[in-house]
């Protein structure tokens, strides 16, 4: 499968320079499956009553080891050390990561904190992570190596980075994010994020648990329509958008 993704990596019109695949009309069944898979494995850490919101749809990231200077440079690539804050996501966030294939020890993630004294005062949106540069990491997480299989939660506030080691192979991955309930004191340190990248991807707990099981979440736009509309100069999309939720069982 990896070979075959390497191969056919300039031909997939559905893949986004951030890493993202983005599931089309034709991967209905398939993602909505697998986003029941990855809920069922969130419900079974036994932390439900504390969820209040989830991301939905989760992301399904392919990062190859080799990319070009121009992907690198995008204002919020995920190379550049950075908190998703800066793109928009709440401050009170959680960020999950459940590594799956590949080449995850030299195609990997790197995290750790800043200076405390730093981290409200950073809490805010920026155009660029490149705005950021300059606040340091001084806790790196070099104990949570990632490995394939284990989830990974990481405080939205805390600093991360894409690692490529190498030029070859490829690493695929999942990550959303959630809001824990009774936060309310932690929330109202910071004010609401507005004009970030990001948009408030998340649903609550409950309605993120019945997709694949009593909702389905529909993709209209097809992997042809996808491939006509490809603009190499276009902002590209740091998250899955523009779906429909379905009942199964209203006929």
């Amino acid at each position: 499968m990896l070979e075959r993704l390497l191969e056919a990596r300039s031909t997939l019109p559905n893949y986004t320079g951030t890493g993202l695949l983005m599931p089309k009309r034709e991967h209905i069944l398939a993602f909505n499956l697998f986003q029941k898979s990855v809920a069922e494995a969130f419900y079974q850490l036994g932390a439900n009553d504390l969820i209040d919101a989830v991301d939905l749809p989760v992301n399904l990231r392919m990062v190859y080891g080799q990319t070009d200077a121009k992907k690198l440079g995008l204002p919020f690539a995920s190379s550049k050390c950075h908190s998703d804050v800066w793109a928009g996501v709440a401050a009170d966030a959680t960020v999950v990561v459940l590594p799956l294939f590949g080449d995850i020890d030299n195609i990997t993630i790197e995290a750790g904190e800043m200076p405390r004294q730093m981290e409200l005062q950073s809490m805010q949106v920026m155009s660029d992570f490149d705005e950021g540069r300059d606040i340091p990491m001084v806790v790196s997480y070099t104990e949570a190596q990632l490995q394939h299989g284990t989830m990974y939660f990481n405080d939205a506030r805390g600093l991360h980075q894409t690692v490529r080691r190498k030029a070859e192979g490829l690493r695929i991955s999942v990550d959303f994010r959630f809001r824990r309930k009774f936060n309310e004191a932690y929330r109202a340190m910071v004010a609401p994020n507005i004009g970030g990248i990001e948009e408030d991807m998340s649903v609550p707990y409950q309605d993120w648990l019945k997709v694949g099981k009593e909702t389905l979440i529909v993709f209209d736009e097809t992997v042809e329509q996808a491939k006509n509309r490809q603009n190499p100069d276009a902002p590209v999309p740091l998250y899955t958008r523009g779906y429909r939720l379905l009942n199964m069982f209203n006929f």
